[in-house]
């Protein structure tokens, strides 16, 4: 029975990701403007910090021991993970405060499907990732296509590197998923989900050499901010070589996950339906 079980939740899991992902898809489809306004805001933000990245290396030669090259790349795994970020999490997250609101919540915690599977994963933008985020990227990945050979890429570091990024995304997934929690006790989260926005993206503002300890600190326990760009490009670039430390990272993805659950529990048991 007990593998029966478990059979039943991967599949009743695959379904729910499956349909969030199809819903989400063709209803980026139905709005045809949005699109073309994420695509142009991304397009123009990215054409600014090239602007910006190409000003600041005309004064100076390295930021925290990165060249423009290297700055480069870190710009291109920033944007990577912000893509992932909005396309996988945040608009899920959002969706939760809607839910609490007006009710909806009620509805799937008295269906026999896995509430929080289907909180996290209820929307998934890929039109949003095919459409804005994947052609925004262009002049970036054109700019980076001639200097490839003056970075210092290994397998081994590339392999740390995609580690920490999949483990990052878990990471900050779950830090903001638990400040949206106090939507539960407030009504509404929508600043407390921006701030913790604002916590995880100072993470992609500085090359990780370039934070002092006491920064690195907390960017590896209360704020993990530090795991999904800084660390993933240290790696990549051969600029830290402690791959003992993925161990750390891994330890603390479980930390955050087994948080996320129990603070989950914890909401719920103080959750007043809105529709009652």
């Amino acid at each position: 029975m007990k593998l029966l079980d478990i059979k039943q939740g991967i599949k009743i899991r695959w379904k729910i990701l499956a349909s969030s992902s199809m819903f989400s898809f063709k209803e980026s489809l139905a709005y045809t403007m949005n699109n073309y306004g994420n695509f142009l805001s991304m397009m123009v933000y990215m054409l600014m910090y090239l602007v910006f990245l190409d000003v600041l290396f005309g004064r100076v030669k390295t930021i925290a021991g990165y060249n423009y090259s290297e700055m480069l790349f870190f710009t291109l795994i920033v944007q990577i993970n912000y893509y992932l970020t909005f396309v996988f999490s945040l608009t899920s997250i959002d969706q939760l405060d809607v839910s609490i609101n007006t009710g909806e919540l009620d509805l799937w915690l008295s269906k026999p499907v896995p509430a929080l599977w289907y909180v996290t994963f209820r929307k998934i933008n890929l039109g949003d990732l095919i459409f804005s985020a994947i052609p925004a990227t262009i002049p970036l990945i054109v700019m980076l296509s001639g200097k490839w050979n003056l970075l210092n890429i290994s397998l081994g570091g590339v392999l740390a590197g995609f580690v920490c990024i999949i483990l990052g995304q878990i990471i900050i997934h779950c830090f903001q998923f638990i400040i949206s929690l106090t939507a539960f006790f407030t009504g509404e989260g929508k600043n407390a989900r921006n701030m913790a926005m604002e916590i995880i993206s100072f993470g992609d503002s500085v090359p990780f050499e370039g934070y002092p300890s006491a920064l690195k600190v907390v960017g590896f326990t209360l704020i993990p901010n530090l795991v999904h760009t800084a660390l993933s490009v240290s790696f990549i670039l051969g600029k830290s070589v402690n791959y003992s430390f993925l161990l750390y990272v891994l330890l603390l993805t479980l930390v955050f996950l087994w948080l996320k659950t129990k603070l989950w529990k914890f909401a719920l048991s103080h959750y007043s339906s809105a529709s009652s």
